[in-house]
């Protein structure tokens, strides 16, 4: 079925879930080159951090604190304010770890269960793909979202593409993934490694994707 909605696309992270549970991930850069991702969620218990570390996914418990968020294990510390984060960890302390917007949404994606992403402009879209579940087309700048679900990928080897065919409620969804690089010229030449070509309800659209899983 295709479903067309309103849609905000956070660029901190998307809530994603029920009710009753929320969850908003986050990708830190830090000082000395180090990187970590942190997924925060709520129930009705409370609060609790998923941080994913070099080699390692800790579940940290909310703990009380003057300013922000922290969740601590009384190994690992992971400290959120704002657009910032401090990250105690392997008896190393980083400070100022900055929230790289654009990551989180990705990051978010992935933890999501989306096996591939793409992105394109001119409007601004988004492309989500689970595998044998669903197809996600948000388009016009996050304003227009369309639900199908995902048809069996046919594979072209001649041409190293495949495409992913779909309708519902009168609308069609052609899409074609091409293994080639595609650079993002509105993202400061940002390269990604599978080049994607859309044909919606008569209309064209270009842009670029990789897989998440």
């Amino acid at each position: 079925m295709a479903e067309k909605q309103s849609e905000r696309i956070s660029t901190e992270g998307s809530a994603a879930s029920n009710s009753e549970r929320k969850a908003v991930t986050l990708a830190y850069d830090c000082e000395q080159g180090f990187h970590f991702i942190a997924s925060i969620e709520s129930d009705s218990n409370g609060a609790s951090a998923w941080v994913f570390l070099p080699g390692e996914t800790v579940k940290l418990p909310v703990v009380v604190s003057a300013s922000g968020a922290k969740f601590s294990n009384g190994k690992i510390t992971y400290w959120s304010s704002k657009d910032e984060a401090l990250l105690e960890y392997n008896g190393k302390e980083y400070k100022q770890c900055k929230v790289n917007r654009k990551q989180s949404i990705w990051e978010d994606a992935k933890l999501r269960g989306v096996d591939f992403r793409a992105v394109g402009n001119e409007p601004g879209w988004t492309l989500e793909i689970r595998n044998s579940e669903q197809i996600l087309f948000v388009t016009n700048y996050g304003q227009d979202r369309y639900t199908f679900t995902a048809p069996e990928p046919v594979s072209n080897a001649a041409t190293g593409s495949t495409e992913y065919k779909a309708s519902a409620d009168g609308n069609t969804l052609l899409v074609t993934l091409e293994g080639k690089r595609c650079d993002d010229t509105m993202a400061d030449d940002e390269s990604y490694p599978t080049t994607v070509t859309i044909q919606f309800d008569g209309r064209h659209y270009m842009g670029c994707g990789m897989p998440l899983h």
